[in-house]
């Protein structure tokens, strides 16, 4: 039995990475070429090239080079801010998934759980937050409220048998 695989990934990863000159070996460039990264996410994929480059230069990539930008404190208010909230949780899962297969070189692994966890928490706080906004009814989850005044249950047989012992259809 054969099975196809669609290698366009990582021929894109190989591609992006053929720029550090040859400086990985075979071993490294399979290992950065089967990383969680999508080249098409520009976040993820500079990240990614970002990280290949210092693994290169220096041998060693710090939770310090995950971003420029410090965590946020307070959750997102803007559509805007949870994007770059979701950007950078997938930057930080690339580089904990780095960390598990390079760990004498991707240092921080514990910190950048943490911090992916915070970002986590941070964007589930902004969805909630942003669905319950008034102006953002075309945005996110639903009115719950309204979904569920419209929605029809629908028992088995053996469900409805047991409401019916129960009284609860209004019959006894």
């Amino acid at each position: 039995m054969y099975v196809y695989g669609n290698y366009d990934g990582m021929y894109g990863i190989a591609s992006a990475l053929r720029e550090l000159g040859g400086a990985m070996s075979t071993e490294e460039l399979m290992l950065f070429c089967t990383a969680p990264a999508d080249m098409d996410d520009p976040a993820v994929s500079s990240a990614l090239l970002r990280f290949a480059a210092m693994y290169c230069r220096v041998g060693r990539v710090g939770p310090e080079e995950i971003s420029d930008q410090p965590l946020p404190q307070t959750a997102p208010t803007t559509e805007a801010e949870l994007k770059r909230l979701e950007e950078l949780h997938r930057v930080y899962d690339l580089y904990v998934w780095l960390c598990y297969r390079l760990p004498y070189a991707f240092t921080g692994r514990e910190e950048a759980e943490t911090a992916r966890a915070e970002c986590g928490g941070l964007i589930g706080e902004g969805l909630d937050r942003l669905a319950a906004a008034p102006s953002s009814a075309g945005f996110g989850r639903r009115n719950l409220n309204h979904h569920n005044r419209h929605h029809n249950y629908h028992f088995t047989n053996a469900e409805k048998g047991k409401e019916d012992e129960d009284g609860a259809d209004g019959k006894s």
